[in-house]
């Protein structure tokens, strides 16, 4: 194999063509050159350096610069490896060249041969050695851009570092800088893929660019791109030359906003002789979102625009309808130089040069006799196999790595060794089972390997020529498209296989054999053989017949032949068959229950016997605990598709099915049991065997000895039998690790998960190696079962991604080795230096005392406990409301905010409580922390509120008056129950989705902790914990928010140092995850918990998780008790968190400096907010005395926070105001945050103080939601915003009711100096998600579920529900 880069100054076209020549030549060939050399001419001297020895991960190398012509100058250097592992090569420049030395398992030395020419033809070699040691440290990423191009002034460029990588770890950095050339700026420097508009020249100009990557060690490496822009052509009178990107061709709004920036590589057939005007038809796979129209499609060589034909293929239909694939041809391709380079971006083209689409055959080639003469295509195209791993073509993989995988070298040695020389004219039906080009097509994705996406296509193309496309018997009526082939007829649905239609349709672009009727009886077929048992309907018998392949492989036909025409019968099939086998596997019914059957397996349990045909259903034996079981390696059928199912449907019931069948096939599958630390002993009954089922090559056999049936009611005798335990189980290894994986991605299970993980890697170990590769006793669907799932890849995609993911990986240990958290990086710390030069003129804080301006007049609320500054009206006005400690005083304070023609006037009415009757004389009462919140799910919207009685019994709700509405004052009716459970506390949520507002209380007078339950009726929603040694059980409040990023609720509950993942599938929780243990070295030197209320969710490092901050504060008068302390936890993005506190408060956080001359209190809260509006979220405390004003703590935008004091001098309290509370909220709507305070007053205010930020030139956002049905405050939802240039993270906000303090119902978010935005609306509970592109700034937003983002709002106006008859912004 010839490994070579080559780049050369613009020379004379002699020398050009004679290093075009040179490069053609065969690798062991002599090099010839097609010219006559003047006999005079010496030979160029060549120095390719000394011999090198070096450590496996090292960067090498090789400099060619030194070489010289005597007589003349270098004029081309060629270096090429000529022996060991193939490497990557980066070429640096003219002479230079880099690679990543590959970790291998022994000393290797590479050997390379540097080639020079000089001006007049001569050519000289010389060659270098590179010896690898094999080295357990860290292995250099690898950069790499693209080819060096050509591009025409004015046009939009792309740069791009897709192909880069890491082979140990993963690059956290990317960093993209121009080097020379006339200066231009670059979009994103931070990103993997930019871009820059190319700058208008009059000469022929070069600019050269570099891109650095650093991995997760700070490892770094470079390469460099150069772009030779060129002028623009001079317009003639008759027509227009328009550049590359040529977007005023098309609507510009209809175009993406996703960025498009990838590269084929037309690569000619072996079996051919390349022409000079090829036909060249290929597809691209498409994300979703990112081409809705086929032309905003560029394809460019050297950046010279190509003309094209492009048409759709596969669409997004269940999504938001975007093109899933395009089918692209060009014309006319030269092709007899080598291999051509396609650049393809979304940034639009001339679309006047379009091509007329040519009959795609006149493209192919045809096979010899051994492939039955099928056609196929002259000239492929080759996929950057990184971008398909993120096109969602088929489920979630990793790619293969560029260097020494096992797995693939297994994979080519087998197509090397047998599969690939499939006689197709002498095959028989058994040889297409398991759909074989499938199978193919998924080993082209992860590889990119031409042999592969060949032999897929013929696969396809043989297949689709014995299928039946007619209502020939045999069938049944309603499908159709039979197999034929050597009489296998329909047999079964293992032999109907349509998802390779879809493959070949996306990846080679031809779907000529089929239309959406075929695929759609294809699938129907496959449920209607007749030796096809139903499995869509109930299992109501117990010997009812029963296969998980026919299951699996119908399945399989649905969801392709769902995405492939969206049609919804298929799509009804497919839920009833997920609803059928979830019933199955996990109801149980009578004869489990009569026999004792129970708890069920998690396997597919059934009929052995009825499964093998040795019995039918009526004539197989009742009640034999012999025959019930289920085929472990048969299972992996049910798991692909259900899989593949889960990321089209999302399917609730998926979750559960697969991590109870991945953990059956672990318990009961195997011969071995596991005992920890990735040992394993065998089971008494095979042990007694004293022999293993497992190919000699199996290197992992005591540990991966696998049954073809498993039981867990079958004796000892029937599972070691040759029926349950046959010696060819052995080769279904590698599929089965789909069955495990899949189970691992959702197993909430820490012990369960290192159960899966381990065999999941004895399994791969044992067998994904070459020495396996010969296994094959002429079956060659052998190939077909291990590769189609894709179930290797798909592992490594989910080891790294799991849901809960509560296994460390190996970048872990070596943290917790050395003891140093890894750095996160984000928004906030690649953005550093960008706002650390603009903070001090734009990022000032500061308050004035508004009080007098703003309040016309306030009497003394006896006791105060709570202040905020509620919407209580929905007019958009912020109001204020003084909660007192005994409400049923009826001394709480209303102010209602002022308006005037529809707008907020920024002035506050006292409000009498005679008129609403906010704070009612009665047996129930709040003491503190007053919510309101629409609880009792009124059309209107309009909030009722309610509070927690911490001191005594149930507290209560204020429930609004029905026939109040929006914008009018409130009066509330009678008060009812609300927190139950006698010094209760309690929080809002929504959380199982149904658009009702529950209650999730925890009483200190009884053993009622985190029940939740709906208010109103008291109807339980999650019981309560069982007892007080259940984890998490020592919880007086909690905080509500989504931990883990699944758009679903999460509690945490600080004092218990842990939280709660809510599960949708079970509707309950996981189990108590304890993730903030970490906490308590912060808070050791009071020996505290975290307060209840002092817990906050907040982002503070722009990375888009939600991240926790702790506080710890105390009632009592010891001297300890004057100190407050903090922790702050860092989200991991994993369901896992660090601990950066000590780097947050440098320090003080944790060493008693924040000291208070009085003690600090349970009852004091911690406010978030991007206080002074510079883009990252700073917080407030208060304290138990006014003797202490509030304090800040500033947001530095690199992980560290300022402690700012005196912000606000809030003068002393007199005995009357009881308690310091204070709030933020933007009551004035100028878009910065506001601060109101109990206070002892001024003037005619008593008890409170209102404090107006005094803004500075920075930009914000503030953003609401309404979500389904009573859920009218848009609980859970979550907002994201990005810089719409950088596209960097600017904020993350979550509405809702987070803790006892806190409830926010409008997003604030601060800006920095963003002038335009994207927005990222994510409705809870996995609803829609919708993407705002170019938003303008300073804005309050309304967002719909239905996609509708309200604008021309402001407030005052009143807050609309619906989003019908209001002026929208609709989603990209």
């Amino acid at each position: 194999m010839l490994v070579y880069s080559l780049k050369f100054t613009y020379l004379k076209s002699l020398f050009t063509l004679m290093l075009f020549s040179l490069i053609a030549c065969d690798n062991n060939k002599e090099i010839s050159i097609p010219i006559a050399v003047p006999i005079k001419n010496q030979q160029p001297i060549v120095v390719a350096g000394e011999n090198l020895q070096v450590y496996a991960g090292e960067l090498v190398t090789l400099y060619g610069k030194k070489s010289k012509d005597p007589d003349g100058q270098i004029a081309g250097y060629l270096w090429q490896q000529t022996s060991g592992n193939p490497v990557v090569i980066n070429t640096l420049n003219e002479s230079d060249i880099n690679f990543v030395a590959p970790n291998l398992s022994k000393i290797t030395t590479l050997k390379f041969r540097l080639t020079v020419i000089d001006n007049q033809g001569s050519t000289a070699s010389n060659f270098i050695d590179i010896t690898i040691t094999p080295a357990s440290g860290n292995i250099y990423p690898f950069a790499h851009t693209q080819q060096n191009f050509s591009a025409v002034s004015g046009s939009t460029i792309a740069l791009s570092g897709l192909n880069s990588y890491d082979s140990d770890g993963e690059i956290q950095q990317y960093l993209w800088q121009q080097l020379s050339g006339t200066n231009v700026s670059i979009l994103s420097p931070s990103s993997k893929v930019t871009s820059f508009i190319a700058p208008e020249v009059a000469a022929i100009e070069l600019l050269i660019f570099s891109l650095k990557v650093t991995d997760n060690t700070d490892a770094s490496a470079q390469d460099k791109l150069t772009v030779t822009i060129l002028p623009k052509p001079s317009a003639t009178s008759a027509e227009i030359i328009l550049p590359v990107s040529s977007k005023g061709l098309h609507n510009a709004n209809n175009l993406s906003t996703s960025i498009l920036n990838t590269s084929v590589r037309l690569t000619a057939d072996d079996q051919i002789t390349p022409k000079d005007n090829e036909l060249v038809t290929f597809a691209l796979p498409l994300a979703q979102g990112v081409v809705k129209n086929t032309s905003e499609l560029n394809v460019s060589i050297n950046g010279i625009e190509q003309a094209i034909f492009a048409k759709p293929g596969l669409h997004w239909h269940w999504q938001d309808k975007s093109i899933r694939s395009v089918t692209i041809q060009l014309q006319n391709v030269d092709m007899r130089h080598g291999d051509i380079i396609l650049s393809i971006t979304n940034f639009g083209r001339n679309t006047r040069n379009d091509l007329t689409e040519s009959a795609h055959k006149n493209g192919w080639a045809t096979s010899g006799e051994i492939k039955a003469y099928m056609p196929y295509p002259r000239i492929f195209a080759l996929h950057d196999t990184s971008y398909l791993s993120h096109t969602g073509l088929i489920p979630p993989y990793l790619p293969a790595p560029a260097i020494d995988d096992n797995f693939e070298k297994y994979q080519l040695a087998q197509f090397n060794r047998w599969s690939g020389s499939l006689n197709y004219n002498k095959s028989s039906g058994a040889n297409w089972l398991f759909d074989r080009s499938s199978a193919y097509f998924k080993v082209y994705m992860t590889t990119g390997r031409v042999e592969f996406l060949k032999e897929a296509f013929l696969s396809k193309q043989f297949y689709f020529s014995k299928v039946r496309n007619d209502d020939s018997s045999p069938k049944k009526v309603g499908g159709r498209g039979c197999w034929l082939w050597k009489g296998v007829a329909c047999a079964d649905g293992k032999y109907i296989a349509p998802q390779q239609a879809k493959l070949a349709w996306a990846l080679v672009g031809d779907n000529s054999q089929w239309d959406n009727s075929l695929i759609i009886d294809m699938a129907l077929q496959s449920d209607l053989g007749w030796n096809q048992y139903a499995s869509r309907d109930a299992y109501d018998k117990e010997n009812e017949g029963f296969t998980e392949r026919g299951a699996g492989m119908a399945g399989l036909a649905e969801i392709a032949a769902y995405e492939m025409t969206g049609s919804n019968k298929i799509l009804d099939h497919l839920t009833q068959r997920i609803a059928s086998l979830a019933d199955m596997q996990q109801t149980e019914k009578n004869w489990d229950l009569a026999n004792n059957w129970v708890p069920k397996s998690g396997g597919f349990e059934h009929s052995y016997n009825v499964h093998e045909g040795n019995y039918n259903e009526k004539s197989a034996p009742l009640n034999n605990a012999n025959d019930r079981a289920f085929s472990p390696w048969m299972s992996e059928n049910i798991s692909d598709f259900l899989w593949q199912s889960y990321w089209i449907t999302k399917d609730k019931k998926i979750p559960e099915v697969l991590r109870m069948l991945g953990n059956a096939v672990e318990e009961h599958g195997f011969t071995s049991r596991y005992i920890g630390n990735n040992q394993y002993q065998k089971k008494s009954a095979f042990g007694q065997a004293k022999q293993t089922h497992t190919k000699s090559c199996n290197k992992t056999a005591k540990e991966t000895d696998l049954v073809y049936f498993a039981s867990k009611w079958a004796d000892d005798k029937t599972i070691t039998s040759n029926n349950f335990w046959p010696y060819y189980s052995d080769t279904h290894n590698i599929e089965t690790v789909l069955v495990l994986a899949t189970a691992y991605y959702f197993e909430p299970d820490t012990q369960k998960q290192l159960k899966l993980a381990s065999r999941i890697d004895k399994l791969i170990e044992g067998w994904a190696h070459v020495q396996c590769a010969d296994v094959f006793s002429n079956v060659y669907r052998l190939f077909n079962w291990q590769h189609r799932s894709n179930s290797i890849r798909t592992w490594q995609w989910v080891k790294e991604n799991a849901i809960y993911n509560l296994i460390p990986t190996q970048a872990t240990k070596i943290i917790k080795e050395n003891s140093q958290p890894p750095v996160k990086q984000s928004a906030f710390q690649q953005l550093t230096k960008v706002f650390a030069s603009t903070n001090s003129s734009r990022s000032k804080l500061s308050f004035s005392d508004v009080t007098e301006k703003a309040i016309h007049y306030g009497p003394i609320a006896h006791q105060p406990f709570w202040i905020g500054m509620p919407d209580v009206n929905n007019d958009g006005c912020l109001d204020l409301f003084v909660g007192t400690h005994n409400d049923n005083a009826g001394s709480s304070q209303m102010w209602l905010h002022e308006t005037l023609n529809g707008h907020c006037k920024n002035t506050f009415s006292y409000y009498t409580n005679r008129e609403g009757k906010y704070s009612q004389k009665s047996s129930g009462r709040i003491t503190s922390r007053y919510i309101f919140s629409n609880i009792t799910g009124k059309k209107s919207g309009l909030p009722d509120f309610f509070g927690s009685d911490a001191d005594g019994g149930n507290s209560v709700i204020y429930p609004l008056l029905g026939s109040i509405a929006v914008g009018t004052p409130p009066v509330y009716k009678n008060e009812i129950t609300g927190c139950r459970g006698g010094k209760n506390r309690c929080t809002a949520l929504d959380i199982n989705g149904d658009g009702k507002i529950e209650l999730i209380a925890s009483a200190a007078n009884s053993q009622l902790r985190r029940r939740i339950y709906d208010p109103i009726t008291n109807n339980t929603i999650i019981p309560k914990l069982q007892n007080n040694i259940t984890p998490g059980f020592k919880s007086s409040s909690y905080l509500v928010a989504d931990i883990d990023g699944d758009s679903w609720p999460d509690i945490v509950s600080g004092e218990a140092y842990g939280y709660w993942r809510y599960n949708p599938v079970l509707r309950d929780f996981d189990p108590f995850n304890y993730a903030f243990t970490s906490t308590k070295q912060d808070f050791i030197r009071s020996k505290r918990r975290p307060t209840s209320n002092m817990q906050i969710s907040l982002d503070y490092d722009n990375d888009g998780d939600m991240d926790v901050l702790f506080g710890s504060g105390q009632w009592g008068p010891a001297d300890k008790d004057k100190e407050f302390y903090l922790s702050l936890q860092r989200n991991n993005g994993d369901g896992t968190f660090t601990n950066v506190t000590e780097k947050a408060g440098g320090g003080s956080w944790t060493d008693g400096s924040l000291r208070n001359t009085t003690y600090w209190t349970t009852y004091a809260g911690i406010y978030p907010g991007d206080l002074d509006n510079d883009g990252y979220t700073d917080f407030m405390t208060m304290s138990q005395s006014y003797k202490n004003s509030p304090r800040f703590f500033k947001n530095n935008g690199d992980g560290t926070f300022t402690t700012i004091k005196n912000l606000i001098k809030n003068g002393g309290a007199g005995v009357d105001v009881f308690r310091p509370w204070g709030n933020i909220a933007d009551w004035n709507n100028d878009g910065f945050l506001d601060i109101a305070i109990l206070s002892n007053g001024i003037g005619d205010v008593k008890g409170l103080r209102l404090y107006k930020n005094n803004t500075n030139e920075n930009h914000w956002l503030k953003l609401r939601a309404r979500g389904v049905n009573q859920n009218t405050d848009g609980y859970h939802t979550k907002f994201i915003i990005k810089d719409s240039v950088s596209k960097q993270i600017l904020a993350t906000r979550y509405l809702g009711n987070y803790n006892l303090t806190d409830a926010r119902f409008i997003a604030h978010s601060g800006l920095g100096d963003a002038t335009l935005i994207d927005l990222v609306v994510e409705f809870p509970h996995n609803g829609p998600v919708y993407n705002y592109s170019k938003l303008s700034v300073n804005m309050e937003l309304v967002a719909f579920r239905d996609g509708c983002l309200l604008k021309a709002w402001s407030p005052g106006k009143g807050w609309p529900t619906e989003s019908n008859r209001q002026q929208c912004t609709m989603p990209d």
